[in-house]
């Protein structure tokens, strides 16, 4: 790669490579990226990026997708006037619609499933979702506040994970109470479908079932009502961590109208902490008595209610 510098700044696009990629995981992603820099001899610590804001993409394991069965879909066309269609993975209110979709015409969903699945047990399902998913959309809207601040939005986090714990105790009950009445009224089953009992095989006829068999409902709530909850909560604990430490680095120049009103050795620390996350070695972004300087100057020009916004 070569090209002329000049006195005026510029953003250039250079094609590399193609490279073939074997997993999508946010971890293989990394490493990739990680080797080819070296292999061109790019530092990256000189490496600037664009932000992607598509979480559930790029974190994780990647999990493939089967297209569904054409003669599934025309089954559930004939009973349902509303579309299902699926959730975007970029557009938390995609969610909420999806399932509303489906909860909004369980009887007809259930005609199509013709007794497939246990009726409770689907719309317990649904309300689940449905109450996990309207928190969410209400905290998702308040985060795409253009005027939101890092506090505001840890504050919203936050919120968030205390609903959750709170779901937890008690959220699978009234789930539970809320589907069995609407299975009721749209004359369905309100209960849990069981399981048959596997009779173990003994050797002496004196031998006894000593195995605790747990209940549908049991298997339900420990299986898969717990774990969601608890994935959901450690997913917004780590966002949080993330959320925090972001804050505890930079949250100073976010509320930099707020400087009035510091002391010159708080700003001071700031400016060192950021130099020091800024820096790898002997290089550094940027220069913390610099930026001190410049931000005793800056915070006499600039009005008390302004933001980085």
């Amino acid at each position: 790669m070569h090209w002329d510098e000049s006195t005026e700044p510029s953003i250039q696009e250079l094609f590399m490579d193609f490279v073939n990629i074997h997993s999508t995981s946010g971890l293989s992603l990394s490493n990739v990226l990680i080797s080819k820099l070296a292999e061109y001899e790019i530092p990256l610590r000189d490496c600037r990026d664009e932000e992607y804001d598509n979480g559930s993409n790029m974190v994780g394991e990647y999990q493939g997708v089967q297209s569904p069965s054409t003669k599934r879909w025309d089954i559930l066309k004939k009973h349902c006037s509303i579309v299902l269609k699926k959730w975007t993975a970029t557009r938390w209110e995609s969610r909420y619609k999806c399932v509303k979709a489906i909860k909004d015409q369980l009887s007809e969903v259930l005609n199509a499933l013709e007794e497939k699945l246990n009726a409770l047990m689907i719309q317990s399902h649904l309300v689940i979702w449905l109450d996990i998913l309207g928190q969410v959309k209400i905290v998702n809207k308040i985060l795409q506040d253009p005027k939101m601040d890092l506090n505001a939005s840890a504050s919203s986090i936050g919120s968030l994970i205390t609903f959750l714990e709170k779901y937890r105790t008690n959220g699978f009950e009234n789930a539970k109470l809320v589907g069995m009445e609407i299975v009721k009224y749209i004359g369905g089953t309100a209960n849990f479908k069981g399981k048959r009992p596997r009779n173990k095989k003994k050797m002496f006829n004196y031998e006894s079932n000593d195995e605790y068999t747990i209940s549908s409902e049991e298997a339900f709530c420990r299986d898969y009502f717990l774990i969601l909850i608890d994935r959901a909560t450690e997913a917004l604990r780590v966002r949080l961590e993330y959320q925090s430490t972001f804050n505890s680095n930079f949250g100073f120049l976010y509320r930099i109208g707020k400087l009035k009103h510091q002391n010159d050795g708080f700003i001071k620390n700031c400016c060192n902490d950021l130099q020091n996350v800024l820096s790898e070695g002997n290089f550094r972004d940027i220069n913390g008595a610099d930026l001190y300087m410049e931000l005793l100057i800056f915070r006499s020009i600039i009005d008390e209610n302004a933001t980085t916004l």
